[in-house]
């Protein structure tokens, strides 16, 4: 037996180095397969969150909706009860002053002539033409604002073009198109902080990625 051993002592080592390459390459295969596992239990545990975040968001805009509608309604009834005293004091006037004021107001109107009573009636038309713009220009800023805080800004992937692209949701076209993935997160991040808006970025094969 050693003499067989000593004439092919090259045949077991070879035997050996083999075993040892087999041995390497299982642990590296489990290796691999770990991390994949890791990778994929991550991913699903950021789709998670995400799901989760898209549930609260427009739960957090209903609260905010009713909390507005509340203090609109309590602005109208303090008014209301600013409007009513005033209301009383002018009806305990005395008749005497109320027909007094009547007879002055006649005689003023009396003395105005026709040439001046024209520029009045325009200037109580754009009086009016004025009060109705205010509201409808802050009707129009609180559109804005909601219309910003329902604005998000995605980067993704166009397979189609082969490039990355920056859009708005509910936007049909993009509002960038970048050659590679950073320039899109630049102009991504840059869209964003101009109008107070979120920001998604997605893999290319349409996974959510943590900025």
């Amino acid at each position: 037996m050693l003499d067989f051993i000593k004439d092919h002592w090259l045949l077991f080592v070879l035997i050996f180095i083999l075993l040892v390459l087999i041995i390497i390459l299982l642990v590296v295969a489990h290796n691999v397969k770990k991390k994949n596992r890791i990778e994929d239990e991550l991913e699903r545990a950021r789709e998670e969150e995400q799901k989760n975040k898209n549930r609260v968001k427009p739960i957090l805009k209903e609260n905010l909706k009713n909390k507005k509608a509340e203090e609109k309604q309590k602005e109208k009834k303090e008014q209301k009860n600013v409007v009513q005293p005033k209301k009383e004091l002018v009806e305990k006037q005395p008749e005497s002053k109320k027909e007094e004021k009547e007879i002055q107001i006649k005689k003023e109107h009396k003395k105005q002539s026709a040439s001046q009573k024209k520029p009045m009636e325009k200037e109580i038309v754009k009086k009016e033409q004025l009060e109705q713009k205010q509201p409808k220009k802050v009707e129009e800023k609180q559109e804005e604002k909601k219309i910003n805080e329902n604005e998000t800004y995605r980067v993704v992937y166009d397979k189609e073009q082969k490039n990355w692209i920056v859009r708005i949701d509910g936007g049909q076209r993009a509002s960038r198109r970048c050659a590679t993935k950073e320039e899109a997160l630049k102009v991504a991040k840059e869209l964003a902080k101009k109008k107070d808006a979120d920001l998604s970025v997605h893999k290319k094969n349409g996974k959510f990625q943590k900025i």
